[in-house]
C-alpha cells in the first residue's frame, strides 16, 4: 500500500454501507481535512420499498451536516425513470455505465470549479 493509501486507512471510519454488502462505502474523515467524499444516493430503484427511506436519510443528514461531504442524486423520481435511464437493463438495480460516467462528471465538475452542492447559507 502506498503511504498516502495508508493515510487514508489511518484517517477514515466507515458510516454506512449498503444494505446488501455493495461495493458502497461512506466514510468520514478524522485528520484529512480536506478530503472531499462522494456520496450516491441509494434508493433509486426502491421506490416502491419503504424500509431504504432511513438509508437515503442518514445519507442526506450526513452530506448535510458534513462540509467535505457531497450527496450524488441519480434519482429521477420512479423506478420506472430510473431503470430507464440508469441501469443495465430494466428491473436490473445495478448501475450502467452511463450512469457511472455522470456520477464521474458530477465529481468532477464540483471538484474543479468548487461547486457546492449544498445550498448558501444565509
Amino acid at each position: 500500500m502506498t503511504k498516502s493509501g495508508q493515510l487514508f486507512a489511518r484517517n477514515v471510519v466507515i458510516l454506512s454501507s449498503t444494505r446488501r454488502g455493495g461495493p458502497d462505502v461512506y466514510v468520514k474523515t478524522r485528520r484529512v481535512a480536506d478530503l472531499q467524499i462522494y456520496v450516491r444516493e441509494q434508493g433509486i430503484f426502491q421506490h416502491d420499498k419503504p424500509d431504504f427511506k432511513p438509508i437515503v436519510d442518514a445519507q442526506v443528514k450526513t452530506c448535510k451536516d458534513d462540509p467535505h461531504a457531497h450527496l450524488l442524486k441519480l434519482d429521477l423520481g420512479s423506478n420506472e425513470k430510473n431503470f430507464k435511464a440508469w441501469a443495465w437493463t430494466d428491473n436490473n438495480g445495478h448501475l450502467s455505465s452511463k450512469a457511472y460516467l455522470e456520477l464521474a462528471q458530477r465529481i468532477l465538475k464540483i471538484a474543479r470549479i468548487g461547486v457546492s452542492t449544498k445550498p448558501n447559507k444565509k
